[in-house]
């Protein structure tokens, strides 16, 4: 017997109109999940932004010297040749600025007491905005639906799913909605996130050279960089166990909220998106509804009537969780 692999959503308490708090569950009425703006996501530090490097070389840096040795027709054996690789292709100094020859002019024209403050502030402007124009720009397109895969993640519980009193709903990922799907598992790995480099005066945009800093922006919106963008996050993150739906906010069946506008300094064009975005999971793609461990009975109840008065939600299997005698959550069903 085939075994589907289950992608999973922790929900948490939320108010009402009168201020009184339950588990989320409308979904389990309506079928309509939010595909949040990567602009709405928690990460506000590094979501959906490039991962810049000061004066030293990003794992993108490295590889893509890897690559030039090895197309000019070299041979990686060991990490000597690396090294010699290293300063090849990536540690050349570019040719000298006035502030390296004349250290004093840097005091009396620019206010700094050395070039090296002076770049790492203009590293920081410079890279501060890009950022905030690449995650305003996907934010008018694309949505993110975020999943775990395991039930039985005790952080996510504790939350996303207030400390054990939500739920979580878990969906076949074997059904024709994913397989249509733009999804992918989360990478925490720093290799495989999208970088911007600053090395003695020289940028490079997730390791290939770029030929000044008003360059930068003609190479954002290649797929392989989107891609980084959308499907990996920092490290501290891993517990999340994360894979992503992306979706175009277009194809979001309904919208709400504050309509949004700004100015995009990519594309030059004035961008609106609506704040909420919500798309409709067929109920055939639900599989087992999962209630926490502290979730109160009322709600409980609550949910299991929600759940037995849609008839297209027969076939949704009920279980709870709770500790084993070894203190590891274990799911059970009702």
């Amino acid at each position: 017997m085939k075994v589907s692999k289950l992608l999973v959503k922790y929900f948490g308490l939320v108010p009402n109109e009168n201020g009184v708090f339950s588990p989320r569950s409308s979904f389990l009425s309506d079928g309509l999940f939010r595909f949040t703006q990567p602009i709405y996501l928690n990460d506000q530090g590094s979501e959906s932004k490039l991962y810049p490097y000061y004066n030293e070389y990003s794992p993108a840096d490295l590889e893509w010297a890897k690559q030039q040795f090895i197309k000019d027709g070299g041979s990686i054996k060991s990490e000597k040749d690396e090294k010699f690789i290293k300063d090849l292709y990536l540690s050349r100094a570019p040719d000298d600025r006035y502030g390296d020859i004349f250290p004093h002019l840097v005091q009396t024209q620019l206010g700094f007491s050395s070039l090296d403050d002076f770049d790492k502030e203009q590293l920081q402007i410079k890279v501060t905005r890009l950022n905030s124009d690449i995650i305003e720009n996907i934010s008018a397109k694309l949505g993110v639906f975020s999943l775990c895969k395991s039930m039985v993640n005790e952080l996510m519980w504790t939350h996303y799913a207030s400390e054990g009193r939500g739920i979580a709903i878990a969906f076949n990922q074997e059904h024709q909605f994913f397989k249509k799907a733009i999804i992918s598992d989360i990478s925490y790995k720093d290799s495989d996130r999208a970088s911007i480099t600053y090395y003695k005066g020289a940028w490079r945009l997730n390791g290939l050279p770029v030929k000044d800093w008003q360059s930068i922006d003609k190479g954002i919106n290649c797929e392989e960089i989107i891609h980084k963008l959308l499907f990996s996050k920092d490290s501290k993150w891993c517990y999340e166990d994360e894979i992503r739906v992306v979706s175009l906010l277009e194809q979001c069946e309904f919208k709400r909220g504050n309509i949004i506008e700004y100015s995009n300094n990519l594309s030059g064009k004035r961008i609106s998106h609506h704040e909420i975005n919500l798309k409709k999971i067929p109920f055939d793609a639900f599989d087992s509804l999962v209630f926490g461990k502290n979730i109160n009975p009322v709600h409980k109840s609550a949910i299991t009537n929600k759940v037995v008065s849609n008839p297209l939600l027969s076939h949704l299997k009920l279980k709870t969780v709770e500790y084993d005698v070894f203190g590891d959550l274990d799911v059970t069903d009702i």
